[in-house]
């Protein structure tokens, strides 16, 4: 028996009111980028940004735009010292190659997830389902789109964000039994970032326990994950991080270390409720979805409720203590992942030949959770360029997409401001390195080069120096030129630690630089001084020291060392 004429068409109506808003969304996070504005283009951004730009220009893994400089004693960190950004590395630098801006990175991180997501939707519940699979499917990804989970792909272009997919894929290729897909997607998955080889590892318990006749497709994937999770951890990454970073032998040795001694309960009581709703509100909307289904068929639904919580709970459970403990978008990416594989198994399960009052209560419910989605999104959520308004003057320019500034500024003036400071960046040759100091929010915009620094790290040994002189919300501004450390030499000296300061660049301070590099040290020259814009280009070139094992493989010469240390 098929559903009727009007279920179809309310389904239809939820799918086209939920794209829209998705669209719009989506519109606005490009809109925003394009401001420069927006935090999006800050901070962890300009170093995956950066990655992508390198892989293919000559330094695979090197980064200068972030380069731990309270610990590290060189100009350049290899992106491996924190996790191993593998696979988003290997996938997106070819296409970000071919047209290397931001916005359009940022577009094509978003258009994947999605695009893939919508694929295994399908997939997931034509497998499944007995009847109405296109419908099924529909539904799933009419709650998908808009319920929160773009936060969690804009993240920063974080490559763990780009998870789900690989989830979904894994899930499918394992109950269509195709033995050998499902192998290059368990493994793939660890790929993403290294601590993911916890959720294959629990992945393939979970099919030991609760699908023992597939039991033969989890040996590889599970070896594979335990040994590269061993190796990666005890001496690949020490080996990266060897005379480089000494704080501690690995990323995730450092990680567990501060969850097993952080208070588990006070991190939970006293973080920002608005904040955890924010990242978890994903996870909330796949559940209430999942649980309307429920009521809607009871007597229809063939979830088995102990596989329901193997997914929920054991897959993920590496993940569980620390996405909640650390609140960030990008670390619950794995549960925000196995909750909506859980409400496909609910969707796929049910039976949509039930009573009509059934079919109404489900396009009902499904409606207004829609609903809740948009304006949750749209009043705290984002994507914005700030996390919430400020003045309510302001709400409907930030509803339009209008570039918003929390801080009072002229937004205009802001933004004319940074992109004068862009193009003057982007007009020095590729091959030069750069210092700058600006507005934040300009990070991604101006990081494809090999060597770049933030101002004032060896803003005395780079060819050039760039200051926005009306910079309002600059990365840690030095009151004076004595604060900042005339660096003679290319060791730490008394180079500060960069820190998010909302400040301008102080005026005195910027004169007394370019009395100090041009006049009495006679190092530079002066470019370009303008009411926005300082340029000093460097008389002499200096070559800046680069380790080899900041740049590809070159840590590999660390690992005699690290087994003569650890195992000898």
């Amino acid at each position: 028996m098929e559903t009727s004429v009007g279920f179809r068409r309310a389904i239809h109506i939820i799918a086209i009111f939920s794209f829209a808003i998705t669209a719009y969304f989506i519109f606005v996070v490009l809109m925003n980028l394009d401001s420069t504005l927006s935090v999006y283009s800050s901070g962890d951004t300009a170093v995956f940004v950066q990655n992508y730009y390198n892989f293919l220009h000559g330094r695979p893994f090197q980064t200068s735009i972030f380069i731990e400089e309270s610990l590290n004693p060189y100009a350049y960190l290899n992106v491996l010292t924190w996790h191993s950004y593998f696979l988003t590395t290997f996938l997106f630098s070819p296409i970000y190659y071919l047209y290397p801006d931001l916005r359009f990175i940022f577009l094509i991180h978003i258009v994947f997830t999605y695009f893939f997501t919508a694929f295994f939707t399908y997939k997931i519940i034509n497998r499944i389902s007995q009847s109405n699979s296109e419908l099924k499917a529909l539904i799933a990804f009419s709650i998908f789109a808009p319920s929160g989970v773009l936060n969690n792909i804009t993240s920063h272009l974080v490559p763990s964000t780009v998870g789900i997919p690989f989830i979904l894929a894994a899930y499918y290729f394992l109950i269509s039994e195709k033995k050998y897909l499902f192998i290059i997607s368990a493994i793939s998955i660890c790929l993403i970032q290294d601590d993911f080889a916890f959720f294959t590892i629990f992945l393939c318990v979970y099919v030991f326990i609760f699908e023992k006749r597939l039991k033969s497709y989890i040996y590889i994937p599970f070896c594979f994950a335990v040994v590269y999770l061993f190796v990666w951890t005890l001496i690949a990454q020490p080996a990266i991080r060897y005379g480089i970073i000494p704080s501690s032998s690995s990323m995730l040795l450092f990680r567990l270390k501060n969850v097993l001694t952080s208070s588990f309960i006070t991190n939970i009581l006293l973080g920002s409720i608005r904040d955890r709703i924010n990242t978890f509100f994903p996870v909330l909307v796949f559940t209430l979805s999942a649980l309307t289904v429920h009521v809607s068929f009871k007597s229809s639904m063939r979830v088995k409720w102990t596989k329901i919580m193997g997914l929920l709970f054991l897959v993920p459970a590496a993940h569980w203590g620390y996405g909640v403990l650390s609140n960030a978008e990008r670390h619950v990416t794995l549960l925000i992942g196995m909750f909506y594989l859980v409400l496909l198994l609910f969707i796929g399960n049910a039976r949509f030949e039930a009573a009509t009052d059934s079919l109404r209560r489900l396009s009902f419910l499904f409606l207004l959770l829609l609903s809740v989605c948009f304006f949750f999104n749209v009043s705290t959520l984002g994507p914005f360029p700030y996390t919430l308004c400020k003045y309510p003057g302001e709400i409907i320019k930030r509803y339009t997409g209008l570039n918003v500034c929390w801080k009072g500024f002229d937004c205009q003036d802001s933004v004319d401001s940074n992109r004068k400071f862009i193009k003057t960046i982007e007009e020095i040759p590729k091959d030069r390195s750069v210092v700058f100091g600006g507005n934040f929010s300009i990070d991604g915009f101006v990081i494809n080069r090999n060597d770049i620094w933030y101002f004032p790290l060896y803003y005395d040994l780079a060819d050039y120096l760039v200051i926005q002189k009306d910079a309002k919300e600059s990365m840690n501004p030095p009151k004076t030129v004595e604060d900042i450390g005339y660096t003679k030499t290319q060791d730490r000296a008394r180079r500060q630690t960069a820190a998010f300061t909302n400040e301008s660049m102080p005026e005195n301070m910027i004169n007394v630089l370019v009395e100090r590099l041009v006049n009495v040290n006679r190092t530079h020259r002066i470019v370009s001084n303008t009411r926005r814009v300082l340029v000093l280009e460097k008389i002499d070139r200096c070559k800046v020291y680069m380790p080899p094992t900041t740049s590809g493989l070159g840590w590999l010469i660390n690992i005699p060392k690290i087994l003569s240390k650890r195992w000898l």
